[in-house]
């Protein structure tokens, strides 16, 4: 195994933790995405030093100890976070997250068995004369076949914490594995317990799914799981098994825009009726935040919005000031994905690439003139609210010829419809 590419900070860490007289092994996703030559974000250590013993290692590095509790120091060296963890044992998931008790070890196969996938169960350490990788699990030979394989019983894994199921699909979008036969079983029996998981850490794990590059995989085995009816209960009675292919197809062609994929993935599972209010309530419940709620809700509000053949331009000039210009760029992606004619498509793309170019007013405050202009020639002088109806009729004019965005041509033309003598 060629072990050159491990950064200089993680071979130091390792160093700094035997020479202080501990064992030390890279462990979990860094391990495994080590080995597939994939990008490392998260760096985890796990230990035979207890978590006083890591701290008094490192005491003259910058450290944070709030996870401490768990058997966790985190180590900061040269700009690189490292989670430097004791080797535990766990037991009695009361709550289907947090174990009830937590003991420390001074055995890493111990600590790799209360692992979620073989894939993840791995411990290398380049420095050793021998054990320099422990494979307890046939983790390696699982990462090499692409297959996710829960560690021991699957059933006791999931009912430890259910999460796991939907990391399973996750990493199966993600890389593109295939869930092993009983692993999957096991995901199907079980998934109805993913309702005891908080809603913020499944649309965590939603969102990281939808990203991944093998998407369609992962969304047909949400649904084939059955998970899908229980984080999305609203959509059980909408979605078969006719359309489950259609639904992943659809994400898949979506760019990597998390807003984007969500709006495809959420116009499946709604019915048209109540649209709005069904999605803002299944949003509010997943703890979506309040821009992105907001984004996903009005594209799907204005996707079926016809865009006028008379005048497209100023169709697309109104869309974008009322939905915004990302995301009327991201319901079109999303119209040409749907099937809308492709030549009109090409040609709405086109136009709303010349808006922006061009930098045409879209917005109803680029107006160049304001209340005081018109209350200078008499508007709004009897009733204030005719100001806000000569600004509308001004916004509209401009929608429609950008070049009509002058003070003195609009002054002119307001004075002609309002019959005011200059």
């Amino acid at each position: 195994m060629n072990t050159k590419k491990i950064p200089t900070e993680i071979i130091y860490v390792l160093r700094r933790i035997m020479e202080n007289g501990g064992e030390a092994y890279i462990v979990g996703g860094a391990l495994r995405n080590y080995l597939l030559d994939r990008p490392i974000h998260d760096w985890d250590i796990a230990t035979s030093l207890l978590p006083n013993e890591i701290e008094s290692a490192f005491s003259d590095m910058h450290t944070v100890t709030t996870g401490k509790k768990f058997g966790t120091i985190t180590v900061f060296i040269d700009g690189l976070q490292v989670e430097v963890t004791t080797y535990r044992t766990e037991e009695d998931y009361r709550d289907y997250r947090h174990p009830s008790k937590v003991e420390f070890t001074q055995n890493i196969y111990e600590d790799l068995k209360r692992r979620d996938f073989t894939m993840n169960a791995l411990a290398l350490n380049p420095l050793f004369q021998d054990r320099t990788f422990i494979d307890p699990f046939n983790g390696h030979r699982d990462i090499k076949l692409g297959i996710i394989r829960a560690v021991g019983n699957p059933h006791a894994r999931f009912s430890e914490d259910p999460l796991r199921m939907m990391r399973a699909i996750r990493f199966m979008s993600q890389l593109g594995f295939t869930i092993d036969g009983t692993t999957m079983n096991s995901i199907r029996y079980n998934s109805k317990i993913i309702t005891k998981i908080p809603a913020e850490r499944i649309k965590d794990e939603l969102e990281q799914t939808l990203l991944g590059k093998f998407v369609e995989k992962g969304i047909i085995t949400l649904y084939l799981s059955g998970i899908q009816n229980y984080i999305i209960p609203e959509s059980k009675d909408i979605v078969d098994e006719e359309i489950i292919e259609r639904i992943a197809y659809s994400i898949a062609k979506c760019r990597q825009d998390i807003i984007e994929r969500f709006c495809a993935y959420f116009i499946w599972t709604i019915k048209l009726e109540n649209r709005t209010s069904m999605l803002n309530k299944i949003l509010r419940r997943l703890r979506f935040d309040n821009k992105t709620r907001k984004d996903i809700i009005t594209i799907i509000s204005y996707i079926d919005t016809p865009i006028g053949k008379r005048m497209p331009a100023y169709s697309l000039r109104r869309l974008m000031g009322e939905m915004g210009i990302e995301n009327t760029l991201r319901m079109l992606h999303l119209m040409g994905i749907f099937g809308y004619n492709h030549e009109t498509m090409c040609k709405l793309n086109e136009m709303a690439s010349t808006i922006i170019m061009e930098e045409q007013p879209i917005y109803k405050s680029e107006l160049d003139l304001d209340g005081h202009d018109l209350i200078d020639m008499g508007i709004g002088v009897k009733d204030p609210r005719d100001i806000g109806h000569a600004l509308d009729i001004a916004y509209d004019w401009i929608l429609m010829d950008p070049k009509l965005n002058d003070k003195e041509i609009l002054l002119s033309r307001l004075r002609k419809y309002y019959n005011i003598n200059s």
